[in-house]
Order: structure tokens, then C-alpha cells, then sequence
């Protein structure tokens, strides 16, 4: 059920004789498709021109003139989905500008666009590519068709300027399983073969591994490749990415990074017996839909029969579930990738959730919504006398209601530790939490309301969530 062409393949990143990408041969699909959207503006009927009424009239007006700065618009995106919709359309605006500018200097044959020598350097291009990325990660590229649009336009520019030379693309070997700290928890019991869906509901009520689900997605051999992950994307991608240990400490911030230097940085495809921990510099690309950024990597994915059934109505599930995402499809599939040691603190979410794992290993460490007193979560009445500090930034106060303020891994351990500092963990989620190795393939079915924390276990790790 993935979406995406299974002939967009790695070693031919653009499939030249598909029809769905002729506009990248037409030399003058920039002018014609900013003609459109002038067109556009001016038909006060359009959706997408609605959409813009409750933004500032003097900054709609620029937008039609054609001379509004996206940059000007970014303060204003907490404001309303109409503000995150004004920007991307000036970004979009600004971008086909910069393409119609360099059409009418480029001189030659158009049919031979990797052989163009454009008078606008590679950094002109990148910068255009890094607004578009924006316009997806920033604002979500709303309105009709502008998603599309925006990935069109990126596309464009990289056939046009910064074409990606493939080379071989080195898929690694697949590491041996890790060992990883024996944990004072039960196993999450197992189900194989996956059942049918039409006992997915009544099995949802507590977690349960499924052993190579997933062991047929093209994603398992392909994305330990960096230079496969790198042509997914092209040339001049930016993600979002989290600096420092996990999202509870101090030193933790988001930025804005190029994909190329994230796979760099995480030492993506290397031995994890010659890598090199750098914890001071540890960077992860959490809770992203990349999917949505890369759609051939989208393809590379399927999403699972169960997110359609409805184990909401299950008893157990149901006080802790707040029923599925808002968007159209009531479906929010994320990435997570990082490098040696990635962590994700203990944490709820209100969704139900298939959690797979594509690459690499990952400990995982559950316990249910009963356990919630011995949590110590952010902004709770957990007993014991090492609560959170009350004194952080109450913006991240309420990012951290949902989440542990404990190590669960370290207390969690069969020896050296008797949780004295922590007596509520010992008591209330200790005996009840379980844990559980995940693998490339297999797949962890987590109920809404219940507790988990992952740690990436001897080397990179490449994770797919499904909420639903």
C-alpha cells in the first residue's frame, strides 16, 4: 500500500521516460506555472486565494506582485494555518523567479540540462532548495496541490542545476545483534506469523513484537547505504534535526540541517566497531515526515493493513486513546534516525502506534498506564523526593507533561542498581514494565497511553512509526 513508483529506483534516481516527469525537460515549465498562479490570484473563487484573506492586505498584495520575502512571513507561522499558506507560496514565487531569471541568460541547448553551465553558482541553487524544504518542514506546504508543487520545483531546479552522480551504492553489511544491558523486566511477548486483522483489535490492548514484519521492505537492505539515502533526497536537502542528548536536558535544541552533513555527522554506513562515539556533537532526526520530504523513500515502506482497523473501541485502549491523528488520512507515519546511542526518553503518546525497525537495533522499554506514579513525570504529583526541577522554561514544561524525568534504562538494570534514589519507580513501574530488542523487520505494536523508551544498541538505527 506504499505510494510511489516501484521503477523510481536507486540507480535511476529520474526515470526519463516516465510521462508523470516531462515537465522536467520543458524549459518553459517555470514561466508557464507562475503564469498559472498569477492566474490564480486573481480568481477570488480559487481555495488557494481564499485562503490568504485573513493574512495583512499589504503583504498578499506584495505576494501578487511578486515581490514578497518569504522571511518576512516565517515570525508569523504559530499564527494560523493562512500565514503558513502565504508562505509557501511566496517561497514557491521566489523560486520560479530565480529559474525564469536564469533561463533568459542561459545560452545553448536546453534538451542537455546536467551539461548547463548556469551563471548562477550552486549555492544560488542550494539556498533556493533549502526554502523549499522550509516551505514542507516550516509550514507544511498547505493549500491545493502546493505540496506538489513545492517537491516539483525542487526536482526541477536539481535536474536543471545540481544533478547527483550516482556512484556504487555500498549497501553494508548487516551488523550482528547487539548485546545489550540484561534489564529486571518481562519480554514482550511475540506473535508469529502476524495475525489476521480481524484479531488486530482485541490483540492491541497490550504490546507485542511481530519478528520480521517487515522483512521484505526494500527499506531493510536499502537504507543502510548512505549514498542511497543521500540520492533519495538529491542535492540540497535540509531535515530537522535535534541537538544533544534527548529533548529533557538543557544543552537539547532543534535546527535545521543539510541531509548530506546528518548522514555525515551520524557516520551513517560505517562499521559500528570503527565509529567513533561523539556524544558532545550527538545529533537525531526525531518524530520527522521525512516521507513526505522524500517520497522515494516513501516508497520503499508499506503501511501496514492494521493502522485501518479500529482498536480504539478495545477497552483497555480506549480511556487513553483520544481517537486517530486529525489529518485526512487519520495517519502520521514518521522517521527516526540517528546514530550510535539515539535515545528517546520515556514518554506517552495519545495514538496507537507500529513502531518497525529498518536498520540497525533498538532497545525498547515499556510499561503501562498503571505505572504512571512511579514515572516521575514532568508536571505530575509523582511521590518520591527527586522530583523534576520546577525552574525550566515553561514552554518546555508543557512539550515534558507526557514525559519521564528517569533513566528508565539505568533502573531498569537486573544488577548494581536498587532504585533507593526513586522508590515509586521500584514500587509502581518496575514490576510491571517489559522490554524488548527490536531488529531490522521486526515491528512493535505500542497502545496508546503506555510508557516506552528507545536506545539505539551498537551502531546507526533507522526507525518507521506508524500513529494511528
Amino acid at each position: 500500500m506504499s505510494e510511489g513508483s516501484d521503477s523510481d529506483r536507486y540507480d535511476d534516481p529520474i526515470d526519463e521516460n516516465d510521462n508523470a516527469l516531462d515537465y522536467l525537460r520543458d524549459s518553459e515549465w517555470p514561466l508557464t506555472t507562475l503564469a498559472s498562479l498569477v492566474d490564480e490570484f486573481q480568481d477570488s473563487s480559487e481555495p488557494n486565494t481564499q485562503d490568504l484573506v485573513l493574512c495583512d492586505a499589504e503583504l498578499v498584495g506584495a505576494l501578487k506582485a511578486l515581490k514578497l520575502d518569504p522571511e518576512v512571513v516565517q515570525p508569523k507561522l504559530s499564527m494560523g494555518r493562512e500565514w503558513r499558506r502565504l508562505y509557501t507560496d511566496a517561497i514557491v514565487l521566489r523560486c520560479l523567479n530565480i529559474l525564469i531569471e536564469n533561463s533568459e541568460q542561459r545560452a545553448g541547448d536546453p534538451s542537455s540540462p546536467k551539461e548547463d553551465s548556469s551563471k548562477a553558482d550552486s549555492t544560488t541553487w542550494e539556498q533556493a532548495i533549502r526554502l523549499l524544504d522550509q516551505a514542507i518542514v516550516l509550514a507544511g506546504a498547505p493549500g491545493e496541490r502546493r505540496l506538489e508543487l513545492v517537491l516539483s520545483c525542487i526536482s526541477y531546479i536539481q535536474y536543471w542545476h545540481l544533478p547527483y552522480q550516482v556512484s556504487e551504492s555500498n549497501l553494508s553489511d548487516a551488523p550482528e545483534r547487539p548485546t545489550g544491558p540484561v534489564l529486571a523486566t518481562s519480554p514482550v511477548p511475540a506473535i508469529d506469523p502476524a495475525p489476521p486483522v480481524s484479531a488486530f483489535s482485541q490483540l492491541a490492548q497490550r504490546p507485542f513484537v511481530l519478528p520480521g514484519f517487515a522483512a521484505t521492505w526494500p527499506a531493510i537492505s536499502c537504507w543502510t547505504s548512505r549514498e542511497y539515502l543521500r540520492s533519495s533526497g538529491g542535492r540540497g536537502r535540509i531535515v530537522p534535526i535535534e541537538r544533544g542528548g534527548d529533548y529533557r536536558t538543557d544543552d537539547w535544541s532543534v535546527d535545521l540541517m543539510p541531509w548530506d552533513e546528518f548522514l555525515e555527522s551520524i557516520k551513517w554506513g560505517e562499521n559500528a566497531q570503527t565509529r567513533e562515539s561523539d556524544e558532545e556533537h550527538k545529533v537525531y532526526l526525531a518524530q520527522h515526515s521525512l516521507f513526505t520530504q522524500f517520497p522515494k523513500l516513501r516508497a520503499d515502506i508499506e503501511v501496514p493493513d492494521y493502522v485501518y482497523t479500529e482498536p480504539g473501541t478495545c477497552t483497555f485502549a480506549s480511556s487513553h486513546y483520544g481517537g486517530p491523528p486529525g489529518n485526512e488520512e487519520q495517519l502520521v507515519i514518521n522517521a527516526w534516525c540517528g546514530g550510535q546511542g539515539a535515545n528517546s526518553p520515556a514518554h506517552t503518546d495519545p495514538y496507537h502506534n507500529i513502531y518497525v525497525q529498518a536498520v540497525g537495533y533498538k532497545l525498547v522499554w515499556l510499561a503501562p498506564p498503571e505505572a504512571t506514579p512511579g514515572m516521575y513525570a514532568f508536571n505530575s504529583a509523582s511521590p518520591g523526593e527527586n522530583k523534576p526541577k520546577t525552574d525550566r522554561d515553561p514552554k518546555r514544561e508543557g512539550m515534558l507533561g507526557n514525559t519521564s524525568s528517569l533513566d528508565v534504562f539505568s533502573l531498569s538494570q537486573a544488577e548494581g542498581n536498587e532504585n533507593s534514589s526513586h522508590p515509586a519507580f521500584k514500587e509502581h513501574a518496575l514490576p510491571h514494565a517489559q522490554s524488548i530488542m527490536l531488529g531490522p523487520g521486526d515491528a512493535l505494536v505500542i497502545p496508546p497511553g503506555w510508557w516506552h523508551a528507545m536506545r539505539g544498541i551498537g551502531g546507526g538505527s533507522f526507525s518507521v512509526s506508524f500513529w494511528f
